[in-house]
Parts: C-alpha cells; structure tokens; sequence
C-alpha cells in the first residue's frame, strides 16, 4: 500500500537561517530515511518566495548526503512541491542519523 508522509517546509525563516535550514534538512533526512517505505511517497511543500532556489538547495542536499540517491528514489517538481517516492532500499548516508 502507499502511503504519502507532507513534510511542511513553508516556514520562510527556515530558508533565513543556516541553523534553521539544516536542522529542517536534517529532520527531512530522518523522515525518509525512518518512514518513507518501498513504494511511499512524500510531497515536500516549499515557499513560493525564490522557489527556484530552494527547490534546487533541498534536492542538493538529498543528492549530497544520500548515497546512491538516483537508484533509490525518484522524484518530481511542480513549481514548489517535490514528490519523491522510494523506488530501492539500498542507499546510504554522509551523516549518521
């Protein structure tokens, strides 16, 4: 069965914040490394303010700190939401969470 996990991340201070950001991107890691299931997907819902931007700050970060990201997760964007679905269980990650 799949499920979806939102993960809210319309907080503007969030993106004002280098402490903030990454510990959203940190608590975002954590959540699809604990709770996202072969076959789940999550919509991560950004600001709309300078979205581009932070559309490619959050996919940055997933591809840096998650190992073989591509051949475990597939996903895409509309305007400010990702979708990203689990498609593998086989990847690994740069910080130990």
């Amino acid at each position: 069965m799949k499920n979806r996990i939102e993960i809210d991340g319309t907080n503007d201070a969030v993106w004002n914040s280098d402490g903030a950001r990454a510990t959203w991107n940190i608590a975002t890691l954590l959540t699809i490394k604990k709770d996202l299931k072969i076959g789940d997907s999550s919509l991560i819902t950004l600001p709309t303010d300078n979205v581009d931007n932070i559309v490619n700050n959050v996919l940055g970060c997933l591809k840096f700190y998650i190992i073989n990201f591509e051949e475990n997760f597939t996903y895409t964007v509309n305007f400010n939401i990702i979708e990203l679905t689990r498609i593998a269980n086989n990847e690994y990650y740069k910080i130990d969470i």
